[in-house]
């Protein structure tokens, strides 16, 4: 079946939504100067690592919140609005880079767990453009098992079946991988090529994880 889903109709209306939330590292400590971004709105976190985003344009159903700052991996939350005031706590994980390849060229990074990406060396600027170059791969592993990953987590567990029906996802790991060139500027993957990832599943979870 290659015709688009509809999914997005499950979202709902647009709407306006009061945000208020904040930003931590993995220690728990406020980070400040994140820039929060809802749809056209933003906001910067202060220095306690707060924000407040009155009257933010969402769905009914669904609201996606950014979070970016150098140093840092972009986070997200995704959530269902209530009709108060959403509150909303990201964690921000350190960019680590794990290793460095150059376009042109099929490279697999690896961290020390065994988590890995395989890329096939094809990359474009933001703007859309080709990038050739070096590049930096920043690498991290989203443990389930770790009590902190609902706050580390990109979005959230929710998906549809092939009838279009809502279901909640479970997760066995993350990778978040971000490429950067060596400007600074954020790479994607080019149109056509992939990147696999490979992660570890935690031993606790190997019983309902499918075969």
């Amino acid at each position: 079946n290659d015709e688009p889903s509809n999914f997005h109709e499950n979202f709902g209306d647009a709407i306006t939504r009061t945000f208020i939330g904040n930003v931590i590292d993995i220690n728990g400590n406020p980070i400040e100067n994140v820039i929060i971004s809802i749809g056209n709105d933003d906001v910067l976190t202060d220095d306690h690592g707060v924000f407040i985003l009155e009257d933010a344009q969402v769905n009914k159903r669904f609201a996606y919140v950014k979070a970016e700052k150098d140093g840092y991996i972009h986070g997200s939350r995704a959530v269902v609005p209530t009709s108060g005031t959403n509150k909303v706590s990201i964690m921000l994980l350190e960019e680590t880079v794990a290793g460095s390849t150059t376009s042109g060229t099929s490279e697999t990074i690896a961290i020390s767990n065994g988590a890995s990406v395989s890329l096939e060396g094809d990359y474009i600027k933001e703007d859309g453009t080709p990038y050739s170059g070096s590049l930096d791969v920043i690498i991290h592993h989203l443990d389930p098992t770790d009590e902190a990953v609902s706050l580390q987590m990109p979005g959230l567990l929710y998906a549809e079946n092939e009838d279009n029906e809502e279901r909640m996802l479970q997760t066995l790991g993350m990778l978040a991988v971000e490429l950067r060139g060596s400007g600074g500027e954020d790479l994607n993957l080019a149109e056509g090529s992939s990147a696999e990832i490979k992660i570890p599943v935690d031993a606790s979870l190997l019983s309902i994880a499918p075969s």
